[in-house]
């Protein structure tokens, strides 16, 4: 899917979900035919930051809980 397909699921703007490329909270999804090509896996982490975001959360402390999240999943597998 697009960044603004992606945005619209998410409830967010493209402009949000490049701050967070930016940022190292979202990875930026491969190249299709010029455009990036974002799957459900970037659903679900968008999702999570914007469910934490709305909790009230820092950006720099959802980096911390992502990263450790990420490690987590990496040393069970």
């Amino acid at each position: 899917m697009r960044v603004s397909q992606l945005a619209d699921l998410a409830g967010t703007t493209v402009r949000t979900i490049r701050h967070y490329h930016a940022i190292g909270l979202l990875p930026v999804p491969p190249e299709d035919g010029g455009y990036r090509d974002y799957n459900l896996s970037h659903v679900a982490r968008l999702g999570r930051i914007r469910w934490l975001v709305e909790a009230g959360l820092t950006l720099p402390t959802i980096a911390c809980l992502l990263y450790t999240s990420d490690a987590a999943d990496e040393r069970s597998s």
